[in-house]
């Protein structure tokens, strides 16, 4: 299912950019991304030449604790795709000595209770419907369709 899925997001971008929706503060975001012949392998180092002429995207913001805000550390994400697959590769700075807030070790664990890194896919362009994925510190994963703009279902 996910891999038609991401097919699907594919055609989303035939003009290799994809473009997010403004927030009501005015806020959008785009990114460019490109095809690659590469073969990437997913072992979490993005050392093949493809991730290096990735354009890096950086400038987040916090979603919690304080909505809105300049993160406390830089988080740095490239996306690139082949034929078969999107590849999205994030280098998250993380200096702080106190353990992660990690409610579970279950997969498809409650994301706002964690902390993670989430992608959210939306290949309907309608601001309310479409795929998230998210990984925490300890690699667990999570899976979710997003329907009605807040509403997650585990899949």
């Amino acid at each position: 299912m996910y891999r038609v899925t991401i097919i699907m997001f594919f055609l989303f971008f035939l003009s290799l950019q994809a473009r997010g929706q403004t927030d009501p503060d005015g806020y959008e975001f785009e990114v460019e991304i490109f095809e690659i012949d590469d073969d990437i392998k997913i072992d979490g180092r993005l050392d093949e030449g493809a991730w290096g002429r990735a354009k890096k995207v950086t400038g987040f913001i916090q979603q919690f604790p304080d909505e809105g805000d300049p993160p406390a550390e830089e988080t740095e994400v490239k996306i690139i795709y082949d034929q078969r697959n999107l590849y999205i590769g994030a280098r998250i700075h993380d200096t702080t000595e106190s353990p992660h807030i990690i409610s579970s070790l279950q997969r498809d664990y409650d994301f706002f209770e964690n902390d993670a890194f989430g992608v959210l896919l939306g290949p309907y362009d309608d601001g309310a419907n479409g795929f998230f994925f998210a990984v925490n510190p300890l690699n667990i994963q999570l899976e979710a369709l997003v329907t009605n703009g807040d509403n997650l279902q585990e899949v």
